[in-house]
């Protein structure tokens, strides 16, 4: 939770409080603990009202795209919202391509196909029993929807489901024909900087939240993100790394050439009705799951000390492919690298604690200045691309 003061026109950010979040299993499924999730956002909002006496203008809530909460006829939540890594999206992704074609999902929305969108999940959630008219808000529209905002989809976020029409800022009325799924149980789409409400409940009454209004920022993180990239011209790209890294750069108009759809990249809607062209990358996931499942195994590791042990090997002359459908579900992440290494017939890894700093490097966490010098071919297919 970060706190921003505008100061003779100078922009100060001052980060306020952080939680920690990762999904629970709930009867076997992947999940978020939304009222923890929740209960983290209004503890960081009661420090920033103490923080600023004089008075908050105005809260916005980003996040992760993709998920969502289902919610009954009362607005009540119908049960803890599924997380994207849930392997239940495997087979509804493969039944709604027997519906519509791939080329032609690409051709209506011009977003990347993997398993964890919106799109998928929502059809999933037949299998779960869950209403098709149900309605449903992606998480950071929703925890503004608990804060008293009116229940909306904001643009960046919007495209990130893979239902909303190419171009546009409307959803595509062929996909929902075509998957079975409800339009109706879609939110209206509103524009990024949406003013959506006020503050209502118990922290409406703190001193500091008198006034203050809901607004929808670039509800996609990664948009928010890099709406805040310092950059000027049209020749830069991005890398926004964390559990996943995304790869690529801003246009003006959305790109879908056969070369890009082969290529598997999105267009996510941007800021200012840009678009963010860029690919997902598997990202900093692996990591911690290899760190979780080290440090179940008795060797806890610091990410620093990974990091210097890392930097003294030499690069790997062959990478993982970490996009690979095991390596996006938890679970018993170093022997599924072990399996893909032993696959391609080289050698495993036996989970010796020496051999560790090893894996770390072959799973693509490399000390930066190990890279300057190699040849980096998705750079070039980038920009061929756009």
């Amino acid at each position: 939770m970060s706190l921003l003061r505008w100061t003779n026109g100078v922009s100060q950010i001052q980060v306020v409080h952080r939680f920690s979040n990762a999904p629970i299993v709930v009867g076997g499924s992947l999940r978020w603990d939304i009222q923890k999730i929740f209960g983290g956002v209004k503890q960081g909002l009661r420090l920033c009202a103490a923080a600023a006496p004089e008075g908050i203008a105005s809260i916005g809530i980003d996040g992760w795209g993709v998920d969502y909460a289902r919610l009954g006829e009362n607005g009540d939540l119908i049960e803890e919202p599924f997380c994207h890594r849930d392997e239940r999206t495997r087979a509804a992704m493969e039944e709604v391509l027997q519906r519509i074609s791939a080329d032609r999902l690409y051709a209506l929305t011009g977003i990347q196909l993997l398993s964890l969108n919106t799109l998928f999940q929502l059809y999933a959630d037949h299998a779960a029993g869950i209403p098709a008219q149900a309605k449903w808000l992606n998480l950071p529209e929703y925890v503004t929807h608990l804060l008293g905002g009116a229940p909306v989809s904001e643009f960046t976020n919007a495209t990130h489901t893979q239902l909303v029409a190419l171009g546009t800022q409307e959803w595509c009325d062929e996909v929902f024909r075509k998957t079975g799924l409800a339009r109706e149980a879609a939110p209206e789409i509103v524009q990024t900087g949406t003013c959506v409400g006020k503050l209502t409940g118990e922290l409406s009454e703190l001193t500091a939240f008198r006034s203050t209004k809901l607004i929808v920022p670039a509800c996609h993180d990664t948009a928010s993100a890099i709406a805040a990239i310092p950059a000027t011209g049209e020749d830069w790209a991005f890398i926004s790394s964390g559990t996943w890294s995304l790869v690529g750069t801003v246009l003006r108009a959305p790109c879908v050439t056969d070369e890009v759809r082969s290529m598997n990249f999105t267009n996510l809607g941007g800021a200012g009705g840009s678009i963010c062209f860029l690919k997902n990358v598997n990202g900093l996931w692996i990591l911690q799951q290899c760190l979780d499942e080290w440090e179940k195994a008795g060797q806890t590791w610091a990410v620093e000390e990974l990091l210097r042990r890392c930097g003294e090997l030499p690069a790997p002359a062959e990478f993982l492919d970490v996009d690979a459908a095991e390596l996006l579900v938890p679970g018993e992440m170093p022997a599924k690298i072990s399996a893909q290494l032993a696959a391609r017939g080289e050698r495993g890894f036996s989970g010796n604690s020496e051999e560790i700093p090893e894996m770390a490097r072959e799973s693509g966490f490399v000390p930066e200045a190990q890279w300057v010098d190699r040849e980096w071919p998705f750079a070039e297919s980038l920009w061929r691309a756009a």
